[in-house]
């Protein structure tokens, strides 16, 4: 069994719509598949109708983007009932706060002397999961820049002139929530959060897994987080955040997986979370 747990759709930020994710995935000879688009669920219906057609497991996730210090935490939902109220609820105010962020950055640019509307960004974003890297690639699209990393860099990158700090929700909350639908909350890429004090913290917040193997944590990291996560009890997770691109952030569909150990492990407490 090969599993990649961590994979972006065009519900979100990524390329290819939920079903073609599936169909990649199979090609790939994965097994298993979760979906887990940032601040949405919109993908995982026609996820899972593909998956059982084409039969590939399709694990319904969340990537739900909180605040931590001044630093970006994200918290992996898996298994979760994604049709939950609550969760529904939750969502649609990410997907309000993420409009409201995207107009103000607008707002900046075009002071900045950059022709742009906030239409030309929801046209580009297609989902609910609007945010910079649709504002960058309006950007490129028009010519101002070459790659999507200069306007980052330029611009939208905290501290630049089209910065807009984000809707913060802390990450023992969005633990709370993916709990509240009957899921497996997991700490996502840890290694890129650089504290492992925060672990703890949220392990008695009701943390339940680790995402230990990423395409950027190093061999030390992978070995150091496995370690805690059987420390603490955390299930292991893994995935590659594919984007459907390639690049200094993004892997390619499968390459970082787990088996069936982990995957046994995270089903058990996704049931023991139900019961």
């Amino acid at each position: 069994m090969l599993a990649d747990l961590h994979v972006h759709s065009s519900a979100s930020d990524g390329i290819y719509s939920s079903d073609t994710l599936v169909e990649l995935a199979r090609q790939k000879g994965l097994t298993v598949l979760g979906l887990t688009d940032h601040d949405t669920v919109e993908g995982i219906d026609s996820a899972l109708e593909a998956g059982r057609k084409m039969g590939v497991e399709v694990v319904p996730g969340v990537e739900l983007s909180t605040d931590w210090k001044n630093k970006e935490v994200h918290i992996l939902g898996y298994y979760l009932d994604y049709r939950f109220e609550g969760l529904l609820v939750a969502l649609k105010k990410f997907q309000t706060e993420r409009e409201k962020r995207v107009q103000n950055i607008v707002d900046r640019l075009r002071f900045l002397g950059y022709e742009l509307t906030s239409d030309d960004v929801f046209k580009v974003a297609r989902g609910e999961a609007v945010g910079r890297p649709h504002i960058a690639q309006v950007l490129v699209t028009k010519g101002y820049f070459e790659t999507i990393d200069q306007v980052f860099n330029l611009l939208l990158d905290r501290g630049r002139p089209a910065y807009v700090p984000r809707f913060k929700l802390a990450p023992q909350e969005a633990i709370k929530i993916v709990l509240g639908a009957g899921g497996v909350p997991v700490l996502a890429h840890p290694g890129l959060v650089g504290d492992d004090s925060l672990i703890c913290r949220l392990k008695s917040a009701g943390l339940q897994g680790l995402e230990v193997f990423y395409p950027q944590h190093t061999p030390q990291e992978t070995e150091r987080y496995l370690r805690l996560a059987r420390e603490l009890n955390l299930v292991v997770t893994g995935g590659s955040d594919f984007h459907g691109f390639i690049d200094r952030e993004h892997a390619d569909l499968g390459a970082t997986t787990v088996g069936s150990e982990e995957i046994a492990a995270l089903r058990a407490r996704a049931r023991g979370n139900k019961d």
